[in-house]
C-alpha cells in the first residue's frame, strides 16, 4: 500500500517507461489518492504525472539493424497505445530514430506527426543520437544539434526545447552554452547515478557554463526500466524527492 511520509505532499512528475506504468496507475489510482487525503495547501492529494518515454540505443550490445527494429517496434506499440488511451503522452529523442521510422514506415511517421501537432508526442533531445558527452569536440556537438534541429523543424515545424541525454556517462561543462545555442532551454539526464556513482545536493538546478549560459537541469530520482512491480515505490520516491521550492520532480 502507498504510504507517503509526512511532508511528501507535493506535485510529482515521473519519467516512466510507458505502458506498464499507465496500466498500473489506473489500478492504483484510488488507493494512492485515498492514502494521501489531506495533503497539500488546500487539503488536496498530490498530483502524479506519468510521462511515457523510450530511451533506445541505436547500437550498443546489438547491431545497428537490431536497434532499427527496436525503434520501429517501439513506435508502433506507442502509437497504438496512444490511440487506445487518449490521455497518454509520450516523449522521444534522437533524430536518427525518427529518420528510420520515416524511411521504413511513412504512414506510421505521419501518425506521429499528427500526435505531435496534438501536443501528445513530444520531441526531445535535439541531437542525432544521445552521444558521449565527454570526448567529442565542441564542433561535433554543434553539428549534432544543427542537423537534428534542422530535421525536426523540417518535419514537425518545431525544434526540441528539452535536452535529453539520459544514458550519457558524464556531461561536459560547456554543454549549457552549446544547448542554448542549439535552441534548448532544459536538460534531463540520469547519470551519474545518485545511488551508485555520484550523489549531488540538488537534482533540479540551474547549470551554468563559463560563458554564463545556463539551462535548467534535472536528474530524475528514478531511472529507466520501470517494471510493473516497482510502480508504487517509484511514485513514493518521486514525491519524496520533490523539492519544496520547486513543487515538482521528474
Amino acid at each position: 500500500m502507498l504510504q507517503p511520509r509526512q511532508g511528501d505532499c507535493t506535485t510529482a512528475c515521473i519519467l516512466a517507461g510507458g505502458w506498464p506504468v499507465c496500466h498500473q496507475l489506473r489500478d492504483k489510482r484510488r488507493e494512492f489518492m485515498s492514502s494521501t487525503q489531506g495533503c497539500g495547501k488546500h487539503g488536496s492529494a498530490p498530483v502524479v504525472h506519468m510521462i511515457g518515454n523510450a530511451h533506445i540505443d541505436p547500437a550498443w550490445l546489438w547491431t545497428r539493424a537490431e536497434g532499427r527494429r527496436e525503434v520501429l517496434n517501439t513506435a508502433r506499440t506507442v502509437v497504438a497505445l496512444m490511440h487506445e488511451y487518449p490521455e497518454l503522452t509520450f516523449s522521444f529523442s534522437q533524430a536518427i530514430a525518427y529518420q528510420w521510422i520515416e524511411q521504413e514506415e511513412p504512414e506510421l511517421f505521419r501518425r506521429i506527426q499528427d500526435l505531435a501537432k496534438q501536443g501528445r508526442w513530444h520531441i526531445v533531445g535535439g541531437m542525432i543520437v544521445q552521444p558521449d558527452c565527454n570526448i567529442p569536440s565542441g564542433e561535433s556537438f554543434a553539428r549534432h544539434l544543427l542537423y537534428a534541429q534542422r530535421y525536426f523543424l523540417s518535419r514537425f515545424g518545431r525544434t526540441a526545447k528539452v535536452g535529453y541525454n539520459v544514458d550519457s556517462f558524464g556531461h561536459a561543462g560547456t554543454l549549457p552554452q552549446l544547448l542554448r545555442l542549439g535552441g534548448l532551454d532544459y536538460y534531463v539526464y540520469f547519470r551519474p547515478d545518485p545511488a551508485m556513482e555520484v550523489a549531488m545536493d540538488e537534482d533540479i538546478y540551474w547549470w551554468q557554463s563559463n560563458d554564463g549560459s545556463r539551462v535548467l537541469a534535472c536528474r530524475p530520482p528514478n531511472h529507466y526500466c520501470t517494471w510493473a512491480g516497482e510502480i508504487e515505490a517509484w511514485v513514493v520516491n518521486a514525491v519524496a524527492h520533490a523539492p519544496e521550492r520547486v513543487g515538482a520532480v521528474l
